[in-house]
């Protein structure tokens, strides 16, 4: 009980001024060029955003939420999409006659003017493609050039074993790895151990294993709060827990296990941040955030390359999609299938939850 009443503030939502609510808005990508915004409130399609280039494979959403990074032609490049008038502005090809260039990840860098790109090349032999080490670029926005690159192999243990991503205030680079850290993104090298998570922070406890991103999607600036993964040393099972991590502070603020680790993990959470739904061992489980407990599970077999999608923004429905044309809405409450909304193409990206409403 005084554990839940710890993380209660902790999980509290920022306060939000005027204008769209956060979660309403659903952005996918659909087959075979475009972009939808899905309107959680009334369970529709409410807008359309062409791509120039193609299938959206993936997206990466700016920290200030006003530009969408979308990978397309082939993962051959990007394009920029300006959240607010939602159309594409600029678009980048990455490969040459001699070489292709697939890109496997995006990282926005503080100033927005750069960007971090992974990527894996493919040589164009006489008879052959010859596939390449990974590699990572220094990306000039402005200059439409690479301006530093390095072989992933060649990188630090901290940084290449690692997920990068932009603090949630957006000063600085983080690595999350065994442990969070800052990284130089001019030279690609630790700065600072920010915030240790391999060492248990005490006997009979575990390592913590971050899982996924910050749950309520970056928009607290001095914090993370994740789902982890750990094992007990001494009955030598995993389990996964809630971790809240102080970025001021440097440290663990708080963290809480749920319940027991189970495959397909991959938690939908409430606009209120009170609850999350999440899916495995052919369950899906209701948590309750504050308590940090698993407080009801239903059988549920969802079809192969099917997951939770998200959470409407009165929380009281659940979207299931992933592979093919639609998502099945289910309610929150009795957890029982009400409804299912089709689209016109196939799912290739998405969703994520994007502040633009009707233009």
């Amino acid at each position: 009980m005084i554990a839940a009443l710890l993380l209660a503030p902790l999980l509290a939502a920022p306060a939000q001024g005027p204008g769209i609510e956060p979660g309403r808005f659903l952005w996918l990508g659909v087959w075979p060029n475009r972009i939808l915004v899905f309107d959680t409130a009334k369970d529709e399609v409410v807008g359309s955003i062409p791509l120039r280039k193609g299938v959206a494979f993936d997206f990466t959403l700016t920290r200030d939420r006003k530009r969408l990074f979308v990978s397309t032609d082939r993962m051959e490049g990007f394009e920029i999409v300006d959240v607010p008038r939602r159309e594409v502005v600029d678009d980048f090809r990455l490969s040459t006659d001699e070489r292709i260039v697939r890109l496997d990840d995006i990282v926005e860098l503080p100033g927005g003017k750069r960007v971090l790109l992974s990527v894996t090349p493919v040589k164009k032999e006489i008879d052959r493609y010859a596939i390449e080490k990974k590699e990572v670029w220094l990306f000039d926005l402005e200059k439409r050039e690479k301006v530093k690159s390095w072989k992933e192999k060649d990188l630090p243990r901290e940084i290449r074993r690692a997920r990068l991503l932009l603090s949630p205030d957006g000063t600085a680079l983080h690595a999350f790895g065994r442990d969070l850290v800052v990284v130089d993104p001019e030279e690609m090298k630790v700065k600072e151990k920010l915030i240790e998570l391999a060492k248990p922070l005490f006997a009979g406890l575990g390592p913590f294993r971050p899982m996924g991103g910050d749950l309520f999607d970056y928009r607290d600036p001095d914090r993370y709060t994740v789902l982890y993964r750990s094992r007990d040393p001494i009955r030598k099972k995993n389990a996964t827990g809630l971790l809240v991590l102080d970025l001021k502070g440097k440290k663990v603020a708080d963290f809480g296990e749920i319940g027991p680790e189970f495959p397909g993990f991959r938690p939908a959470v409430s606009p209120d941040r009170k609850k999350a739904f999440a899916y495995g061992n052919e369950h899906l489980h209701e948590i309750d955030l504050v308590a940090r407990r698993i407080v009801r599970q239903k059988e549920l077999k969802l079809e192969p390359r099917r997951w939770l999608t998200g959470v409407s923004v009165d929380g009281k429905r659940l979207y299931v999609g992933g592979a093919g044309e639609r998502w099945d809405v289910y309610s929150t409450e009795s957890l029982e299938k009400l409804r299912t909304v089709e689209f016109p193409g196939d799912i290739t990206s998405g969703p994520i939850a994007v502040e633009s409403g009707p233009l």
